[in-house]
């Protein structure tokens, strides 16, 4: 299992059409909302398996670790996924502490009409490419989507488990926040644990036991996360690209990117011109 840092676009929020594919167990700090307008797909939560059928709502929380199986060839969904940076530190912790005894919304006509919305908005376009009083309505379709949910999903008890990690996330919240900001800058440990409130080696150990993984490379995670998308969607250089995504040294990118992508930039970049 793997934290994913999936705060990829400019915005406070990341909405869009797709079809899903197998995606293996990994969690964020952000939640996810996937609405299955075709098809079907299955999802497992924590320990607990859904099937997903056309029409219906799948809600996954803050910290909860999932994957994605059994994706029909033809489902098509339309995503979206937001944090604390889009809820606002309060909401957001509100709504994190609540756990359903099923994750799943079927059928809900008024909520289904409200993602039908979300999806013709962000047809073919990141959330950067519309018009300013669109993306102000996906907005509050998302918001009045999120509460829908809340209203309508039955209420549960959560694990132990995952009412640890969840208090951690939120521990270390505001660091995750500035580094979906600033991950093109220098970016200390010192100044990382400072922003979240703690001394150094306080926060090395509530920020393993969040992410599993240390600062430093949930740091390079995620600025090789940006720096795919710069590659799949822009004509930049590998050297701007490694510059624009806060790496000093062009050889220190490219060494690290094949450590976690398994391939160079320029063979991620061709891989994706010939998709």
């Amino acid at each position: 299992m793997f934290y994913q840092p999936i705060v990829l676009t400019k915005d406070l929020y990341a909405a869009y059409n797709r079809s899903l594919s197998d995606f293996p167990l990994h969690w964020h700090s952000e939640f996810e909302i996937v609405y299955c307008a075709e098809g079907q797909f299955s999802a497992q939560i924590e320990e607990s398996r859904y099937v997903v059928y056309a029409g219906d709502i799948l809600f996954i929380g803050s910290a909860l670790p999932h994957s994605y199986f059994d994706c029909s060839p033809d489902n098509q969904i339309t995503l979206a996924r937001g944090g604390s940076v889009f809820f606002g530190n309060r909401l957001f912790t509100e709504i994190a502490k609540k756990f359903f005894a099923s994750p799943v919304l079927r059928q809900h006509e008024e909520t289904v009409s409200l993602f039908k919305r979300v999806s013709e908005i962000c047809a073919d376009r990141n959330l950067m490419e519309i018009s300013s009083e669109n993306r102000l309505e996906a907005h509050g379709l998302i918001f009045m989507i999120v509460a829908n949910l809340l209203r309508h999903l039955p209420q549960g008890e959560g694990g132990v488990r995952r009412d640890k990690r969840l208090q951690y996330v939120l521990n270390i919240q505001k660091t995750l926040e500035f580094v979906s900001v600033n991950y093109n800058q220098e970016i200390t440990v010192e100044s990382a644990a400072k922003i979240s409130g703690y001394e150094k080696s306080a926060f090395c150990r509530i920020f393993k036991q969040a992410t599993d993984t240390s600062f430093h490379q949930y740091l390079s995670q995620y600025r090789i996360k940006m720096a795919c998308m710069l590659l799949a969607e822009s004509d930049k250089t590998v050297s701007e690209v490694a510059e624009k995504t806060g790496f000093g040294e062009l050889k220190t990118f490219c060494r690290v990117f094949k450590q976690i992508m398994g391939m160079t930039p320029s063979e991620y970049r061709q891989s994706k011109s010939a998709n």
